[in-house]
């Protein structure tokens, strides 16, 4: 599906609000300007045009940014992933997301962060599909989420966990591999 300028505003002005939202702030002209000199905010516009050029079949374009944003900012989102409205990057510092991920609307990263598909060779076959993350997921400093698995929506992945397999809606993620330490 191609998506089309506006839309792209759209989104970039819905990841805009939702920091806002999360900074207790309201969202004006000179919080926008603000928000631009911002590596993190920069580096999700990036891969909001970064998509817009994939999708118009400009790809030269969309590398050369991705490849901006992965010097200056140490961000590299593929163009391949999908992330919904009011994404917010905390800081703009080692985040790898691969290709064929889905990331939800409402989803907080921190920093050092890896998210793809596991690119295990099984008997069966190779997957290249990568993680399917809900709405409002909050991943913590160095996580890593691979493989072919499904995040529910209101998850909180710990500090340092690594996750490689699905886990339901309000789970609280901990560890190496990551346990579900929710109190349901």
């Amino acid at each position: 599906m191609k998506q089309s300028f506006k839309q792209t505003l759209e989104l970039i002005c819905s990841d805009m609000q939702f920091r806002c939202d999360y900074e207790h702030k309201i969202l004006t002209p000179l919080r926008v300007l603000g928000f631009l000199l911002n590596q993190a905010v920069l580096s999700q516009v990036i891969f909001r045009f970064q998509v817009y050029f994939d999708a118009h079949h400009l790809a030269f374009l969309a590398s050369f940014i991705r490849t901006i944003s992965s010097v200056l900012f140490t961000v590299r989102i593929d163009s391949g992933t999908t992330i919904g409205p009011g994404f917010l990057l905390l800081h703009a510092s080692y985040v790898n997301v691969g290709k064929n991920v889905t990331i939800g609307k409402n989803c907080i990263f921190a920093h050092q962060n890896s998210i793809g598909p596991a690119y295990v060779l099984t008997h069966e076959s190779a997957s290249d599909i990568g993680p399917t993350i809900g709405d409002h997921v909050f991943l913590g400093v160095g996580c890593a989420v691979f493989g072919n698995i499904t995040i529910g929506s209101h998850t909180t992945i710990g500090t340092n966990s690594a996750v490689d397999q699905s886990f339901p809606e309000k789970s609280v993620l901990i560890g190496v591999p990551a346990k579900n330490r929710a109190i349901l």
